[in-house]
């Protein structure tokens, strides 16, 4: 699953006053160094001293790096504090200021040196139309780190020869769009003439011409977009062509075959002999035999009887009270070191978690289905096999998948599976050792798709309201992330989309066989801006390094490879009704 990493960024803490029209802005590198102070063996609390270095005075500690301002503190250590979302003004670190409502940033805040003093943000009032404009393009305020996009406008229309006012212009604000003048062709009243199309699903209609003012063409059908129904919809003269060998609409059945369109053959073992049909509702095509009502085809993949993932939180971010969810190492206790990982974090870093993994999830964006292989509930017997997919919601209707009626689309190729299933007397099921895919905020900069290995589950299930598939409340999976899968994801994710930090085809997190771990490969010409992802990445990965460490040997030789986790999770009834393209 290398790259595959959404860009979708939680705001690191910011926060200020605005009486003097600045703000305090807190970085994710300076909060890093000051999380480590947290943690129990980071070093000492609120500073950064490199080495045991000693100094008498202020020019003694000069790092070299020009975004420190470097003191020498009254014990004689040398204090490098960072300048990140703030600019120097004669040696002193101010915030950027942001814009307020109706404002608009014309040029971003620079962050200069303690030796070459910046610039605060400029910023001015957002425009307004003209009388006889409208606006075109809202004004975007921007941000200390960004430039905003001032109003547009373009000129109200006037009318032509023989045309007569329907609707006038709208001028709008900056902050809404207007609406042009809108006009029709003078006719003679009571004038009458023929309309439209008769051709496939259309229907001609009639014209009469209204106090002069023009015509409306009236008991027409006009041309809709066409669907997989047998019916010319798009009155184009062809039916089902999109559909068809020239459309752009195609499925790949279970043998792996490509590009089958209305009328071809499909299927595979079991599920041979099928025919490539429209879907019920118009909108695609499925193979006749793949999909039976009951899910009982043994060539299809997977059931329909299935649950979406309705609640997914990482445990121990609020404390020992949230202690959950798997004994990894034998020691007695449940171990979840990225739970505790986060927790430090929240005293310093605008970062929740938990709020942000329950927005993807009941929002859609991230689709977790659970699929009981072989069993028409996971409840009639043992030995299952529990299937985790990333899926797709088929009505855009999210609320209503929520409640435990919802169709969906699994995807294949993210396929995850804890097998040795057992259903208990008490209603609860258990599964594992497995891997789970998971969605993980890294630090609220992007966001990882990684996996859970060695992972277990326990919940307890019941039917859900759709009368087959699965409910299941207090469901807990507990393993672990081995730490090279995430730095391979944000490796990735810089290699795709971070070439302005000139790394020369090297990983941001480098592994330097001499010593025999990961190393940060320096980026001493940037040229990212000075405040995004990319710059915060690089930023961030030497305090990653020393404050993110393994607690578990997942591959049994001896070396610790990855850290523990542990999620609560909770999820509703569902039906898997067909694959992802």
């Amino acid at each position: 699953m290398n790259g595959q990493v959404s860009s979708t960024r939680i705001p690191l803490n910011r926060s200020g006053t605005r009486g003097v029209g600045i703000r305090h802005v807190v970085s994710a590198a300076s909060v890093l160094l000051f999380t480590v102070a947290l943690i129990p063996g980071m070093g000492c609390r609120g500073t950064y001293t490199v080495g045991d270095k000693v100094c008498l005075f202020d020019k003694a500690c000069d790092d070299g790096v020009p975004f420190t301002a470097d003191t020498c503190s009254p014990t004689g250590h040398c204090v490098h504090t960072p300048c990140k979302g703030g600019y120097f003004s004669e040696a002193e670190c101010l915030p950027c200021a942001e814009p307020e409502v109706g404002e608009i940033v014309t040029h971003p805040c620079v962050r200069g040196t303690p030796t070459d003093s910046g610039r605060n943000t400029t910023i001015r009032s957002c425009y307004s139309p003209y009388s006889e404009q409208y606006v075109t393009s809202t004004c975007t305020s921007g941000s200390s780190t960004e430039p905003g996009a001032q109003t547009m406008f373009a000129s109200c229309s006037t009318p032509g020869t023989g045309e007569v006012l329907v609707t006038p212009c709208e001028p709008g604000d900056w902050a809404t769009l207007g609406v042009d003048a809108v006009f029709k062709d003078a006719c003679e009243s009571g004038a009458v003439a023929t309309c439209g199309t008769d051709v496939g699903t259309c229907k001609t209609g009639t014209t009469i011409c209204l106090d002069g003012t023009g015509s409306i063409c009236v008991a027409s059908i006009a041309p809709q977009a066409e669907l997989c129904d047998g019916l010319d919809n798009d009155c184009d003269g062809e039916t089902d062509e999109d559909f068809s060998a020239h459309g752009d609409v195609n499925i790949t059945d279970l043998a792996g075959t490509e590009g089958l369109v209305l009328g071809d053959a499909c299927g595979a073992g079991a599920c041979a002999g099928g025919e490539v049909q429209c879907a019920m509702d118009g909108s695609g095509l499925i193979c006749s035999t793949e999909w039976d009502a009951d899910g009982n085809c043994e060539g299809s993949p997977f059931s329909p009887v299935a649950s979406v993932v309705t609640g997914f939180t990482l445990a121990n971010v609020n404390g020992a009270s949230d202690d959950c969810c798997v004994d990894l190492d034998g020691d007695g206790d449940h171990d979840n070191m990225l739970g505790k990982f986060f927790k430090a974090l929240k005293p310093v870093l605008a970062l929740d978690v938990n709020a942000h993994l329950n927005n993807l999830v009941q929002t859609g964006e991230y689709v977790l289905l659970f699929e009981y292989r072989a069993h028409s509930a996971p409840f009639d017997g043992n030995g299952f096999t529990l299937n985790i997919l990333r899926g797709e919601d088929t009505d855009g209707d999210y609320t209503q998948n929520l409640t435990g009626t919802g169709d969906f689309l699994a995807d294949k190729s993210t396929q995850a599976s804890l097998p040795d299933g057992v259903m208990w007397p008490d209603g609860t099921i258990t599964a594992g050792p497995g891997s789970f895919p998971v969605k993980l905020p890294f630090l609220g900069i992007v966001d990882l798709d990684v996996h859970v290995d060695g992972a277990w589950f326990e919940a307890t299930v019941s039917t859900g309201p759709n009368g087959t598939g699965v409910s299941f409340t207090d469901g807990k999976l507990g393993g672990a992330i081995v730490l090279d899968e995430i730095y391979g994801e944000i490796n990735a994710y810089v290699a795709n989309s971070c070439a302005c930090l000139n790394l020369d085809g090297q990983d941001l997190y480098a592994f330097n066989a001499g010593l025999g771990k990961r190393v940060c490969t320096s980026a001493p010409t940037s040229s990212c801006p000075a405040f995004g992802v990319c710059t915060d990445l690089d930023d961030v990965c030497p305090a990653m390094l020393l404050a993110l460490k393994p607690d578990i040997d997942l591959d049994g030789d001896g070396a610790k490879d990855a850290i523990s986790v542990g999620f609560r999770i909770g999820g509703t009834s569902a039906t898997i009704v067909g694959l992802t393209d």
